[in-house]
């Protein structure tokens, strides 16, 4: 059976509509064509071509398609997709861009593959693999693989992440952050964690542990916990701005405050070694601590900067 001009084919369980197509009855197959949709109670999937297996209840998207999760107020927009009805679980890739609604602000993120399927109390799971980043007003990021918990609003970042949170650049083998009305509130750095703020052309404030747990206060960072091996290099100044100096400071564990992205006060929890070195004495481009790279030039500044990026 062809189908030439709007369509709409409707049944309890969803939604079709197209503008050119076919449905073979003898194997339960249709391919629409030309504005494609499937529409389910919480699912949308728009694209060029739509190939739909009734019997198995898999649509397979190509070209310019758009997943739509009505429930969880995202969307996916890529040039393959895969949905299962089933057991509500999704496959993008090739282009793939997602977009979420954020209490007035919006998350994007791309990357190679992304997975979706729902928990145990049915709320989405999604798994992004290769290639990932992400863009919000609030933080920017880039890793491996990422996974976020809409349930909780928890994201899990593997494999070299990285987060750029206003002039702060944040490092660890693994990073998971939570998210409060839809902004950053709290993140837990795992293993070799490194904070990187530049003071100035050439100077960087820096904190180096172990393990770190950073807190967000309207969208900056305002605390940090370090603990074990905790390392930080600061560069106090004089009520009119006047370098004093650089400071260098090991300690196993310790608590930083920090106000306008600077190092504003320290709390000790073991014998702390520190050293004040004066600025005439600084070395050129102030003190490095091991580790260090600053990458800067792998933030995305805008969300067409994600879809942007060298093979």
């Amino acid at each position: 059976t062809w189908f030439f001009g709007p369509t709409n084919i409707d049944s309890e369980e969803r939604h079709i509509y197209c503008e050119l197509g076919w449905f073979d009855q003898l194997k339960d197959e249709a391919v629409f064509i030309k504005n494609a949709r499937i529409q389910t109670e919480s699912q949308v999937m728009e694209g060029d071509t739509i190939e739909y297996d009734e019997a198995k209840k898999i649509g397979i998207g190509k070209c310019n398609v758009v997943m739509i999760d009505t429930a969880e107020k995202f969307e996916v927009e890529g040039d393959y997709a895969r949905y299962e009805e089933e057991d509500s679980t999704s496959f993008m890739t090739k282009n793939l861009l997602m977009k979420q609604d954020m209490d007035g602000d919006t998350f994007f993120l791309t990357a190679d593959t992304l997975y979706i399927y729902p928990d145990t109390n049915g709320k989405r799971v999604l798994k992004t693999y290769h290639h990932v980043r992400f863009f919000k007003s609030d933080m920017q990021g880039a890793c491996d693989s990422l996974m976020y918990l809409t349930s909780d609003s928890i994201i899990y970042m593997y494999r070299d992440p990285i987060l750029w949170s206003d002039d702060n650049q944040l490092t660890a083998d693994s990073i998971h952050m939570t998210m409060k009305g839809g902004a950053l509130d709290k993140m837990y750095m795992n293993l070799n964690a490194f904070i990187i703020s530049k003071e100035d052309t050439n100077l960087y404030y820096q904190i180096k542990g172990r393990n770190m747990v950073g807190y967000f206060k309207d969208q900056d960072l305002h605390k940090v916990d370090v603990f074990l091996d905790g390392e930080t290099v600061y560069y106090p100044r004089e009520e009119d701005s006047t370098l004093i100096g650089v400071n260098k400071t090991e300690c196993m564990n310790m608590t930083i405050r920090i106000d306008s992205n600077q190092i504003d006060k320290i709390t000790f929890y073991d014998k702390p070694v520190a050293k004040l070195t004066p600025s005439d004495d600084m070395p050129m481009g102030g003190i490095i601590l091991e580790g260090f790279i600053y990458r800067i030039a792998e933030k995305p500044l805008s969300p067409g900067d994600l879809l942007r990026r060298e093979d």
